[in-house]
């Protein structure tokens, strides 16, 4: 069975983006190094504490160069929001 492995990119209470992306790289790497068959960084827009909200960014120049059995893939999936009356 391929097992992945799924990051969110939080941000700790007094925590840096920076650092966040950091601690994403380092998982990317050890899921890659203890043979996991996909790393994803999941998406998520207006919510305080998770950097991950350009992971299209964060793929291309974080992960990229430092990946070497992995494809960078970007994937968009758009759920509608509903406007609330």
């Amino acid at each position: 069975m391929a097992l992945s492995v799924l990051d969110l990119a939080t941000v700790r209470e007094g925590g840096t983006v920076a650092e966040s992306f950091r601690n994403t790289v380092q998982l990317a790497q050890a899921a890659e190094a203890w043979g996991y068959h996909c790393f994803w960084l999941a998406e998520h827009h207006n919510m305080p504490g998770i950097a991950s909200a350009a992971t299209s960014v964060l793929d291309c120049y974080q992960l990229a160069d430092r990946l070497h059995s992995y494809e960078i893939v970007a994937r968009l999936f758009l759920k509608p929001i509903k406007e609330q009356n």
